[in-house]
């Protein structure tokens, strides 16, 4: 559909990648599937999805502007040097996620490929091209024409030949059990080293995939992993996984290291947890210094208690804005339980909800939701707490007036200040002067508090990193 260009962005100073229609596909059409492919692709937000920056037209073509992959694609991956299959289903379940992601959205890709998955050099893959895509029929009408879908006539046949569902080559409706059918192409071909399914030409291809069963993968194949294929590769969307989400937890599973004993359970071991960064759900995706602010209190008020390991703050962030199965985090973090929470702020209105789960068997302990007003948000973070202790049976003994989370002062104002500027200033730049105004403000509501003291050491420390920046709080009293 167009042509790919490396360019700069001179306002951020970042490479990135630019889309331009092709000069010979510039009628409606065109246009409307072009426009499409930067709208869907611009509403989804997933570490493994091409993230689109821009779009527009310039002298007549439009354009797509996207982050740019410094790789290529996972042909070229797999073409580099020899895989292995867990190398290959590593890279290809991180796909995986961020494709049911999109189904989560109501959106079906329908053209997966290996020239639609891009892998940087350090081995990060990323689904592109969403050119194809619809949404699902049972997607609301007023986000179906915000997205200006254009409805595929009926019996047109859409994607590419190699990759099509057998409903797909037949011009019938699809939806996400297609893109699985597709998928699981992919992951044969890049397991086996060719296509499951062959022809003299696309025609030939097209009755191989409706009518035909995929040779068999090779008997030194993970038993296991035939399995996932095969399950894929049915002809009848009903026999297939019902869901993206379903392969992707088999994938995952594939993954886990053999033991030679059965793990013993929570009880029988040494009490710990990770405290995961909270994610944003907020509408404006600008809550994100919040989200951790609350995850962090809550770790900071289980660090001290007896009987409970507790892993680092910087190890347990290290996790954000990944999908890792939480075995996975287990065995890295060498933690028991992990706890996953989300925010969604509305003015000061605020709903967290937690979920404590045992990383040995993925069951959940525990998982709580709370709607409150934002002055509470210290209450909050104390019940979630001590709901953890609860369920872990750990010991108060020696917590002051058996309260976790110590609440030295009600200024959520101040709170809020300090969070915002911490945030700021680990992103450093820029970002220092902003980050100085919040400082000054939040001393300045809360000079005893807790939030006016953290603010403090802020302002000292960005003394220390910039000895040029004036950062003096004036206290001064107002006369009455």
């Amino acid at each position: 559909m167009g042509t790919v260009y490396r360019a700069l962005d001179t306002k951020l100073n970042r490479p990135v990648a630019i889309k331009f229609l092709s000069a010979d596909l510039v009628d409606a059409v065109a246009r409307r599937r072009f426009q499409r492919e930067a709208q869907m692709a611009s509403s989804l937000n997933h570490p493994h999805i091409l993230t689109v920056h821009d779009a527009g037209e310039f002298e007549g073509r439009q354009y797509l502007v996207t982050e740019f992959v410094d790789g290529g694609t996972l042909q070229d991956w797999a073409k580099a040097e020899k895989r292995s299959w867990r190398q290959t289903v590593a890279l290809l379940t991180d796909v995986a996620d961020g494709l049911a992601a999109a189904h989560a959205a109501g959106m079906t890709h329908r053209d997966i490929k290996p020239a639609n998955i891009l892998v940087a050099k350090s081995g990060y893959a990323k689904l592109a091209d969403f050119g194809l895509a619809k949404l699902t029929d049972t997607e609301p009408a007023d986000v179906t024409r915000t997205l200006a879908v254009e409805p595929t006539r009926p019996g047109m046949i859409v994607g590419t030949v190699a990759y099509m569902s057998p409903e797909q080559a037949s011009g019938r409706p699809v939806d996400a059990r297609s893109d699985i059918f597709s998928f699981g192409v992919v992951l044969y071909e890049m397991i086996a080293g060719r296509r499951p399914f062959a022809g003299a030409n696309d025609l030939e291809v097209l009755q191989t995939i409706k009518h035909a069963a995929a040779p068999p993968l090779a008997e030194d194949v993970l038993t296991a992993l035939r399995g996932v294929v095969e399950k894929a590769l049915e002809k009848d969307p009903a026999d297939r996984y019902q869901s993206m989400r379903e392969m992707v937890v088999d994938l995952r599973r594939l993954m886990r290291p053999p033991t030679e004993a059965p793990a013993r359970v929570v009880a029988d071991r040494v009490a710990s947890i990770a405290v995961l960064s909270f994610a944003d759900m907020s509408a404006a995706k600008d809550q994100d210094w919040f989200c951790d602010g609350i995850a962090e209190e809550i770790l900071n008020a289980l660090t001290p208690l007896k009987g409970l390991r507790v892993a680092a703050r910087t190890s347990a962030f290290s996790f954000k804005g990944k999908s890792e199965d939480l075995r996975t985090i287990g065995e890295k973090l060498n933690v028991t339980t992990v706890l996953e929470g989300s925010v969604r702020r509305a003015g000061d209105r605020v709903r967290i909800t937690t979920q404590l789960s045992d990383v040995q068997n993925g069951y959940q302990l525990w998982s709580e939701r709370y709607d409150r007003e934002l002055k509470d948000i210290f209450d909050i973070q104390d019940e979630i707490a001590k709901a953890i202790v609860e369920k872990l049976r750990v010991t108060l003994a020696g917590v002051k007036d058996d309260r976790l989370v110590e609440q030295a002062t009600k200024n959520v104002e101040a709170y809020q200040l300090f969070l915002k500027g911490r945030a700021l200033l680990s992103r450093r730049g820029a970002n220092m002067r902003p980050a100085i105004d919040l400082f000054r403000k939040a001393v300045e509501l809360d000079p005893n508090g807790t939030w006016g003291q953290q603010a403090k050491q802020g302002l000292e420390q960005l003394q220390l990193m910039a000895p040029g920046i004036d950062t003096k709080v004036n206290l001064k009293k107002k006369k009455s």
